[in-house]
C-alpha cells in the first residue's frame, strides 16, 4: 500500500478491502452533508456492499485522507466513465468529502491530483469533478475558482425530479 505523506499531519493512500466500514461511515457522511433527497435510503447493507465493490474494482479509484494514527478523515471515490457517445473515456469523482478536521492546508488539491494522476494512467483525457447545489453560494464560488485556476472549466448542470 502507498502511503503520501502530507502537510498538516495526514496522508494519502488507497484504501484497501479492510477499510470497508471506514469508507462506508465517509460515504454516508458525505449523503447527510450533500442533502440529497431520499438520503434515508442509504444506510443499508447494499450501500456497503456498494463501497466494497467500489475498493476492490479495477475501475475505481477510493483514496483515504488519515491522520497521523491511521484513522480517516477523507474520502474521494473516482470511477473510469467509458460511455459510447464519446470517443474518449473520462475519470469522474464520485464522492469526494472531507471531514472538518482534515480541510485545511493542501489536503483537498493533492487528493485531486491524485485522482487526475489516477485517471491518466489508466487512458483517461478528462477528469470530471461536481459542486452540489447544496452548498453555500460562498463555498460554492471558493469551488468554482479552485476548479478554474486547476483548469477545469463548467459543462453542464443537473437537476433532479422525483418519479412517483
Amino acid at each position: 500500500m502507498t502511503v503520501y505523506e502530507l502537510s498538516n499531519n495526514l496522508a494519502l493512500r488507497e484504501a484497501v478491502p479492510e477499510d470497508n466500514r471506514a469508507c462506508y461511515q465517509l460515504f454516508v457522511e458525505a449523503l447527510d452533508e450533500s442533502e440529497l433527497p431520499n438520503s434515508s435510503a442509504k444506510y443499508d447493507l447494499e450501500v456497503e456492499r456498494y463501497v466494497n465493490e467500489l475498493i476492490t474494482g479495477e475501475n475505481h479509484l477510493v483514496l483515504l485522507l488519515v491522520d497521523l494514527e491511521d484513522r480517516p478523515v477523507g474520502i474521494l471515490i473516482g470511477s473510469i466513465i467509458d460511455m459510447p457517445v464519446f470517443t474518449y473515456t473520462f475519470v469522474s469523482e464520485i464522492v469526494w468529502y472531507i471531514r472538518p478536521e482534515g480541510r485545511s492546508g493542501r489536503a483537498p488539491f493533492r487528493m485531486l491530483e491524485a485522482l487526475e494522476w489516477w485517471g491518466t494512467a489508466k487512458g483517461c483525457v478528462y477528469c470530471k469533478v461536481g459542486i452540489l447545489s447544496s452548498y453555500t453560494r460562498k463555498m460554492t464560488k471558493r469551488l468554482h475558482k479552485i476548479y478554474r485556476k486547476k483548469g477545469y472549466y463548467p459543462l453542464d448542470t443537473s437537476y433532479f425530479k422525483e418519479l412517483t
